[in-house]
């Protein structure tokens, strides 16, 4: 595989990644408290691995090229090593992440309830019976409120929104891509 096929191998990968991070905003916000769990479960993992694919996809390609993946890797790390350190922090932890997760059947995804007004509940009805319910409330009345889950994701020493780091981490691969492309 030379270079460019394996630049659209990765940009493919990340393509994929961005499938389940679309899932993964389904997910968030749900009021099915152990559906949206189990779900989010089955796509975090899943997100890290395409994710992280891209750049061993590039690692392949170098090594058919210099015969060692470790020039890919030395060039990946002075690059992150150069990010700041915010930035470097989170590609890492989720990069430990995708290696719990792939390696040893952990998660790595925490969650918290919030209660949320029902007008911020996602309008998606869950099946073709599931009619649309209007419910009028007195003026003055709060709005009813319903459970939803918020993931979280351990960066550093605190926890993190877990989607806003998925997206971060993705665009972080994406750079890594894009100039692994431009070396």
């Amino acid at each position: 595989m030379d270079k460019t096929e394996a630049i659209a191998a990765a940009r493919s990968k990340l393509d994929e990644a961005r499938y389940h991070l679309g899932k993964l905003r389904e997910v968030e916000g749900s009021q099915y408290l152990e559906e949206s769990k189990q779900r989010y479960d089955n796509h975090f993992p899943a997100f890290l691995a395409a994710a992280r694919s891209a750049l061993q996809v590039l690692a392949s390609a170098e090594k058919e090229v210099t015969g060692t993946e470790q020039t890919f890797w030395q060039w990946q790390d002075s690059i992150v090593n150069g990010w700041p350190a915010e930035e470097s922090e989170l590609y890492k932890a989720l990069k430990s992440a995708r290696n719990d997760a792939i390696h040893k059947g952990a998660s790595g995804v925490g969650s918290t309830i919030e209660y949320v007004p029902h007008s911020e509940l996602p309008r998606v009805p869950r099946h073709p019976f599931d009619g649309r319910v209007i419910k009028r409330r007195l003026p003055g009345i709060p709005e009813p409120k319903s459970g939803v889950r918020r993931f979280t994701v351990r960066i550093g020493d605190e926890d993190k929104a877990a989607l806003e780091s998925c997206v971060k981490y993705l665009e972080l691969v994406r750079r890594l891509v894009d100039g692994y492309a431009e070396k």
